[in-house]
C-alpha cells in the first residue's frame, strides 16, 4: 500500500452527517476500501445534525463540515449567492487537499460536485439514490418542478459519470434528465453478510432490549418524513384487531410527533417509538417482520440489511421497493398509501411463519448474490481509477 502523499485523493460531498442512509452507504464503502490506493475526504456541505460525523472520521483521512444551508432554486439571485460562498469554501479544501476527483452524493450535491470539478480541473461524479428525481416538497409549485428539470438535464450532461442505484433510479434519469447512456453505471448498494439468529438467541435478544415475547415484533427503519409512508404503517396496526403484534418504530424526523399523535388513537402497545438506535442489528434480529411503506426508495439500505439477515419482509408497490420484493417469491407487497392492504399482508404473513421464512431464505440467497460488498467496491474503485487515469491523460 502506497503512503497517503501518493494517494488519489477523493473528495465525497455529503448534505450533513445526520445518521442517513447515503451517510451509512458512505461509511460501508469507505470502511472496505481501506486496502485500496485512495485517499478520502467528507465534507457535510449544508446545516444539519453532527451525529453520524465520528463514524466517518473513523474511516477517511479528514472530516470538515461548511454548515451551510443554500436558498431554493426558484429564487436564483440567493441561490447562487449561497452556491457561491460554499464553492469557495470547497475549493479551499480541495486545494489544500490535492483532490483528484470529486464525489457528490445524493441530487442535492450533484450541481456542487460538477461546478467543483470543472473549477478544479478534476472529474466529478454524482450518486442518485431516488428514483424520485424531485423530493415531495419541490414537485409544487410546477415552476420549481421545470426550473429543476432543466437545471438537472445540464448538470448531468455536465458531470463526467452518474452512478445509479437501482434500475428505477436509472432509468427515470434517462427519461426525466436525458442523461448521457455512456456516462450512467449501475452500481447497487451493498450491505455485509448476516445470519438469522436461532430462536434461542433471538429470545435472549428481546430480553436483554425490554421487548415483549409473546407478541409478534415487526420493525421499520428510516428517517420519519412523509416519504417513508410510516403513517401507513401506524394506520395498519390500528386494523390488526386480534393479532398480538407490535410495530418498533426505528429513527426520528419531523413527523415523529404527529405519528405518535396517530399512534395514541390505537392500543398503546401497538406501536413504539425507539428514536435512532445503535443496536439496529439486534433489533432486526429479534423481529418477525420487517416492513417499508416508503413512497419511492432508490436501494433501500434497510430493506435490503433486513432481508441479508432472512428477516422475512413486506414492502409498499413503490419505486425501488419492487426492484427488490417479488411479492409471494421473497417477500409480500402491498398497495402504495393502503393501509388496509398492508394489515392484510401483514395478517397473512404472521400467520404463515413456515411460507414467511421460505421467502426470507431466498431473499437472503438474492441479497448476497446481488447486494455484496466486494462488487460495490470493486465497482467505485474501477470507476475511481478510469476516470483519474483518463484525466491524467
Amino acid at each position: 500500500m502506497p503512503s497517503s502523499k501518493h494517494l488519489s485523493t477523493i473528495l465525497h460531498l455529503l448534505p450533513n452527517y445526520e445518521v442517513g442512509g447515503e451517510q451509512q452507504v458512505l461509511f460501508g464503502l469507505l470502511d472496505a476500501m481501506a486496502d485500496r490506493p485512495f485517499r478520502h475526504i467528507v465534507v457535510g456541505v449544508f446545516e444539519g445534525p453532527q451525529d453520524f460525523r465520528p463514524r466517518l472520521e473513523a474511516v477517511s483521512e479528514k472530516t470538515y463540515d461548511i454548515n451551510r444551508n443554500r436558498a431554493p432554486i426558484t429564487q436564483p439571485k440567493a441561490f447562487w449567492r449561497d452556491v457561491r460562498h460554499i464553492g469557495r469554501t470547497l475549493m479551499g479544501i480541495a486545494r489544500d487537499e490535492q483532490v483528484r476527483l470529486v464525489h457528490g452524493r445524493t441530487h442535492d450535491n450533484d450541481l456542487i460536485a460538477m461546478l467543483l470539478g470543472r473549477k478544479l480541473g478534476v472529474p466529478s461524479v454524482a450518486t442518485h439514490a431516488g428514483a424520485r428525481l424531485f423530493p415531495d416538497n419541490r414537485m409544487t409549485p410546477s415552476l420549481r418542478k421545470t426550473v429543476r428539470t432543466m437545471a438537472l438535464r445540464r448538470i448531468v450532461r455536465s458531470l463526467d459519470a452518474i452512478i445509479a442505484v437501482g434500475p428505477d433510479v436509472r432509468d427515470n434519469l434517462i427519461r426525466t434528465a436525458k442523461a448521457p447512456l455512456d456516462r450512467i453505471h449501475l452500481v447497487r448498494n451493498a450491505v455485509a453478510r448476516a445470519e438469522r439468529p436461532e430462536q434461542s438467541e433471538r429470545v435472549m435478544l428481546r430480553r436483554r432490549m425490554d421487548l415483549p415475547l409473546d407478541r409478534a415484533l415487526l420493525v421499520v427503519v428510516g428517517r420519519l418524513i412523509p416519504a417513508k409512508g410510516v403513517d401507513t404503517l401506524v394506520e395498519a396496526m390500528g386494523l390488526l384487531d386480534e393479532i398480538p403484534a407490535t410495530l418498533l418504530v426505528i429513527g426520528d424526523g419531523p413527523e415523529r410527533e404527529e405519528l405518535e399523535r396517530m399512534a395514541s388513537g390505537i392500543p398503546r402497545e401497538r406501536v413504539r417509538f425507539l428514536g435512532i438506535r445503535d443496536d439496529v442489528g439486534d433489533l432486526l434480529g429479534a423481529a418477525d417482520l420487517y416492513l417499508s411503506a416508503s413512497h419511492s426508495e432508490g436501494t433501500s439500505i434497510a430493506l435490503i440489511e433486513a432481508m441479508a439477515c432472512a428477516l422475512p419482509c413486506a414492502v409498499a408497490d413503490a419505486p425501488g421497493l419492487r426492484d427488490i420484493v417479488t411479492d409471494g417469491e421473497n417477500g409480500r407487497i402491498f398497495q402504495l398509501r393502503d393501509s388496509s392492504d398492508c394489515s392484510r399482508v401483514i395478517a397473512e404473513a404472521l400467520a404463515a411463519p413456515n411460507e414467511a421464512e421460505g421467502w426470507a431464505t431466498r431473499a437472503q440467497q438474492e441479497v448476497r448474490r446481488e447486494f455484496s460488498m466486494q462488487t460495490f467496491v470493486d465497482r467505485h474503485c474501477e470507476l475511481y481509477r478510469a476516470l483519474i487515469e483518463e484525466d491524467r491523460g
